[in-house]
């Protein structure tokens, strides 16, 4: 009973720290300045001329890695302008997503196989999206539910190969990334002046990410059948 007491609190004190942080984190993005920290960053990359977009690349990139993309996609279009900002938060999107996704499948893959192995309902949802995955993968990335910069890590742990999981990745942000940028360049601000088309996009995200949900859950049924079936 000690050896397993241990191992079990120490995993519950680590949840509870992230969810802690979590909270602090959520906290922190509503009681924030946002539009006093959006101005000054904008007169910051301005004075830096050139290197501006660089230093926003970079500070996008280390963003994304870690939290959700969306204030610094608007912001983008602020200070670089609609085509200008749609271009470059694309670039710091690829960068991220490419790093997110080859760091989890580097050092993650091993870890999350053994525990798919030992789940075996788990392991056919993954081999379901590596079977459909240009298809799953983009009605995912359009979901508002799912974190892009956690999508990175999920599909680095998962089998779906690399190269249609960025061409899906890139067709599936294009829709909230243009409405972010553009509501940055037209309005100064976060989508304003797009109410509706911000209300539509969340509302088909939302469709697609129960389709995705339905075609895994369908085919991982299929595969256990299968495997049931063949033991």
């Amino acid at each position: 009973m000690p050896d397993t007491a241990l191992p079990v609190s120490a995993s519950f004190s680590r949840r509870w720290l992230v969810g802690g942080l979590a909270v602090a984190l959520a906290a922190a993005c509503l009681l924030l300045p946002i539009g006093d920290l959006s101005r000054q960053l904008t007169a910051w990359i301005a004075d830096l001329g050139k290197l501006g977009m660089v230093a926003y690349l970079g500070l996008f990139v280390a963003w994304g890695m870690v939290l959700p993309k969306g204030p610094l996609v608007a912001f983008a279009g602020v200070a670089f302008g609609l085509v200008q900002g749609l271009l470059l938060v694309y670039l710091g999107a690829t960068v991220a997503m490419v790093c997110g996704f080859w760091l989890a499948r580097r050092f993650g893959q091993r870890r999350a196989r053994a525990w798919l192995a030992r789940h075996p309902w788990a392991d056919a949802c993954d081999r379901a999206l590596a079977t459909r995955g240009t298809r799953l993968v983009l009605l995912l990335r359009l979901s508002p539910v799912i974190p892009g910069h956690l999508q990175n890590y999920l599909y680095g742990l998962s089998r779906v190969p690399f190269g249609p999981c960025l061409l899906a990745s890139w067709l599936g942000i294009l829709p909230y990334t243009a409405l972010l940028v553009a509501g940055g360049a037209l309005f100064g601000g976060a989508g304003q002046g797009f109410g509706p088309w911000t209300w539509a996009l969340s509302a088909g995200g939302l469709v697609a990410t129960a389709v995705a949900g339905t075609i895994i859950v369908r085919a991982a049924g299929i595969a256990s059948g299968a495997d049931s079936a063949a033991a």
